[in-house]
């Protein structure tokens, strides 16, 4: 999502701004029929994705994508981010068409669409090795890419017992 009030998914925004400036070009497409206000160097396109839509939904996704991928097959990288579903659909069209097609995919979940694509696929990126439920030469591990700046860190101390729950995020090891 590129919805900058999205309670989950805000923070791709930014990410999404701090890649593009390692581009020339950066095209994002969004099943989220909001894609939020301009960013510098992106073009940001929906698919349209209505709930319970699935073969409508995987047409829309397609007029979307094939004019992208066809068009700039010589100089052109996709990367899907936690959409194995997005990338089943356009994976064998990048395989044949030799555009590489990386995706980051951080589920423990063992998705059938993850892998059906994989073969497709140029690599897998994830976070910990307990992000991605298949092995192979393909996974990429490369940690939980936690801004620092984005925390908000107080030296108070922690009251024991607790006066109200903390969270403390993900406990997977760290890559070095």
């Amino acid at each position: 999502s590129m919805d900058p009030n999205s309670l989950v998914f805000s923070h791709q925004r930014n990410v999404v701004s701090e890649l593009s400036s390692q581009f020339k070009e950066t095209i994002v497409i969004t099943a989220d029929p909001n894609v939020g206000p301009y960013l510098k160097n992106v073009t940001l396109k929906s698919s349209n994705w209505k709930q319970g839509k699935n073969l409508a939904n995987a047409i829309r996704f397609l007029k979307v994508v094939l004019p992208i991928v066809i068009k700039g097959r010589r100089n052109l990288v996709v990367f899907t981010h936690m959409a194995e579903v997005f990338a089943l659909l356009i994976s064998p069209l990048c395989w044949i068409l030799r555009v590489p097609h990386h995706l980051w995919y951080a589920h423990a979940s063992n998705s059938i669409y993850l892998r059906f694509c994989y073969p497709f696929l140029s690599s897998v990126v994830t976070s910990t090795s307990g992000s991605c439920p298949i092995k192979g030469s393909k996974i990429k591990i490369i940690g939980q890419s936690i801004s620092l700046n984005e925390c908000d860190a107080t030296d108070s101390p922690v009251n024991f017992p607790p006066l109200g729950w903390y969270h403390v995020s993900r406990l997977d090891p760290t890559i070095s």
